[in-house]
């Protein structure tokens, strides 16, 4: 279905993120300014790394607490498996999700919701006009946002109205999960 050259580019491009955030954590964030254009475009479209750069401490300061999440919170550190090579996302995958039958919404919008961006106090939202900053950036389309709900776990910890998994994903991931423990 995807090219291995499309495989290669969408790797690389977490790879190399992942290798920017290593040298963040282990400089305590001082690298974030070293490459603040790259930072400014990964997360705003936008090379202008000065006209974000209001930013930066908030996402330092973020990357501490998702490493915290990850060595400290069970529940979120295994609701994330998103593999290097997959596709990057506009949106979850409609062949294992739908809309809750309570949400009235457009199912393009998610409405005042942003409880997923307020449990990980995103520095990135926008409260007054609850909207988020990063949308459909480089880091919104590569990462947990754009294929956000990937789970019911997902779903269940960020306490998501909009979102419930079909019941033939459930059914899949259950023999999955039966078949891999055999």
């Amino acid at each position: 279905m995807y090219t291995t050259a499309q495989k290669y580019k969408w790797a690389s491009v977490r790879v190399f993120y992942y290798f920017n955030i290593l040298i963040m954590a282990l400089t305590g964030g001082l690298s974030i300014y070293v490459v603040a254009p790259y930072t400014s475009y990964m997360f705003f479209n936008d090379l202008a790394f000065w006209k974000y750069l209001k930013y930066y401490h908030k996402l330092i300061v973020q990357l501490y607490r998702i490493m915290g999440f990850w060595l400290f919170d069970p529940k979120y550190r295994e609701m994330y498996t998103q593999p290097l090579t997959s596709p990057p996302s506009l949106g979850p995958d409609r062949r294992k999700i739908k809309l809750s039958a309570h949400w009235q919404k457009a199912d393009n919008d998610c409405g005042n919701c942003i409880n997923c961006c307020i449990k990980i106090k995103c520095p990135l939202i926008d409260h007054q006009r609850k909207l988020c900053l990063s949308y459909n950036t480089v880091y919104w389309r590569y990462f947990s946002c754009g294929c956000y709900p990937a789970s019911q776990k997902q779903i269940d910890y960020y306490e998501c109205p909009k979102w419930v998994i079909k019941e033939s994903s459930l059914e899949v991931d259950v023999k999955t999960r039966k078949a891999s423990l055999i």
